[in-house]
């Protein structure tokens, strides 16, 4: 049905991270099944990241046209919707043909009436396939109503519904929970089509030696969506009781400009002084390496704001048999009752982190023999090609 891809990722434009890891893992799932691979990236890219090739083309998710005290909130969707069909027009339309297939990966209300309005413009016998990947939950968890944003996010998606009377388009996510968010926002179908695991199936877990500490890895940005402040606080409050002594940690703790919600690292904390600290993004191999050296991994996030959201670092940990530590009521927490191994918590707080650290330490064999012995049956239909297959036969 399709002899090619086009991968459109508008945030990526790093040497590293989760959109690097996922473009170079679609494009060789595309070699894999005999298409054509082309990514498209922030206009901010590079033409070569590593070994990957990159069309520069489109606004990030978050890019600012107008400042927020000139009404940039109200000003930027609509300015970035208009200038992103502008970008796929001229940077994305030459790579399209009747055989193509695009999947839009990280889009937000921003670009979702820009697509539908692209797709337009095409000659009818000319006109790609699209698949539209919704990732962004639009309810605010905690205030228990719907973000601002929602209602632009319908009025893009009613566009792209018209749309698709006349062209080929597909919704799809990555958790059930964001397919019924979503669903209350659209009446066009929702597929749920996994997140991929990013790591090689035969990832070998570090020595089983009891006299080494316990290597626990926390990786991404220093946010505090991410639990960073409550990480910071469970290591001191584990110090201070004389807990770490017979843990190691690696931290991932990087600051990225354009993104709210971080967090600067106290050099007076313990993580400071005892962890080794990874302060950049990591290049796909430089990230394997280090999941490889943990022996669990830690998840913190926020239960309120991954109530729907998936991780790609729970779904790597799962599928290299390692436990991890989340909060419940989060989309990770309720894997954890069907896959993997772990321990769940509840607060978000640094002592619950601790307490929850400790119990992991606790029940080590218990947890590292259930993680291990699940991972199989958790990467199955998980693969990029299984993700790509399963996206092609929406159309058929």
């Amino acid at each position: 049905m399709f002899d090619a891809l086009v991968w459109l990722e508008p945030d990526l434009r790093d040497a590293g991270g989760h959109f690097l890891d996922l473009a170079r893992a679609m494009r060789a799932a595309a070699n894999e099944l005999g298409l054509d691979a082309v990514v498209v990236g922030s206009r901010e890219a590079h033409e070569t990241i590593g070994d990957l090739t990159v069309v520069p083309a489109l606004d990030r998710m978050s890019a600012r046209h107008a400042p927020r005290w000139a009404g940039g909130y109200v000003i930027d969707p609509l300015l970035a919707s208009r200038r992103i069909e502008t970008q796929l027009r001229e940077r994305v339309t030459p790579l399209c043909g009747p055989r193509t297939l695009v999947i839009a990966s990280s889009v937000n209300h921003r670009h979702y009436r820009a697509l539908g309005s692209w797709l337009d413009g095409f000659a009818d016998t000319e006109a790609p396939a699209l698949a539209l990947m919704l990732r962004v939950s639009e309810l605010d968890a905690a205030c228990g109503r719907r973000r601002p944003t929602a209602v632009l996010t319908r009025r893009g998606l009613r566009g792209l519904g018209r749309t698709s009377a006349r062209r080929s388009v597909r919704l799809l996510t990555d958790s059930e929970e964001l397919a019924r968010e979503y669903g209350e926002l659209t009446p066009l179908p929702i597929a749920v089509v996994p997140t991929p695991y990013l790591v090689p199936a035969a990832l070998e877990a570090p020595s089983p030696d009891p006299g080494r500490p316990l290597r626990l890895g926390f990786f991404g940005q220093a946010r505090g969506e991410k639990g960073f402040p409550a990480l910071v606080d469970a290591v001191d409050l584990l110090a201070a009781s004389g807990r770490l002594d017979k843990l190691a940690l690696t931290v991932q703790c990087y600051v990225r400009p354009g993104y709210e919600d971080q967090v600067a690292l106290d050099s007076s904390s313990a993580l400071a002084a005892t962890a080794r600290l990874l302060t950049e993004m990591l290049a796909p191999d430089q990230y394997v390496a280090e999941l490889a050296a943990c022996d669990a991994v830690l998840l913190p996030y926020s239960a309120e704001r991954y109530r729907s959201r998936t991780s790609g670092v729970f779904v790597d940990a799962l599928a290299a048999g390692r436990p991890v530590v989340t909060t419940k009521g989060s989309w990770m927490s309720r894997q954890l009752d069907r896959h993997g191994a772990g321990v769940t918590y509840d607060g978000g707080t640094g002592e619950a982190l601790a307490d929850a650290i400790e119990e992991l330490r606790k029940r080590w064999p218990e947890l590292r023999s259930a993680a291990a012995a699940s991972a199989a049956a958790w990467r199955t239909g998980r693969h990029p090609r299984d993700m790509l297959a399963a996206v092609a036969r929406l159309f058929a």
